[in-house]
């Protein structure tokens, strides 16, 4: 399966780990039929549960 949207979390390894800035960078790109790439990461899993309720 290919992705459609990436969350950007992996640039966050040099950066700032922020879950906000995840959740805005999947919710901008957010279409119907979306595929988002995202890593294990642990910013990652801190955003998931908005990003499943929004």
């Amino acid at each position: 399966m290919t992705w459609s949207n990436g969350s950007k979390n992996w640039e966050m390894m040099v950066k700032k780990n922020n879950p906000g800035r995840i959740i805005s960078n999947v919710l901008e790109q957010l279409r119907p039929g979306s595929n988002i790439l995202m890593h294990e990461l642990p910013w990652t899993a801190k955003a998931l549960d908005t990003l499943l309720t929004d």
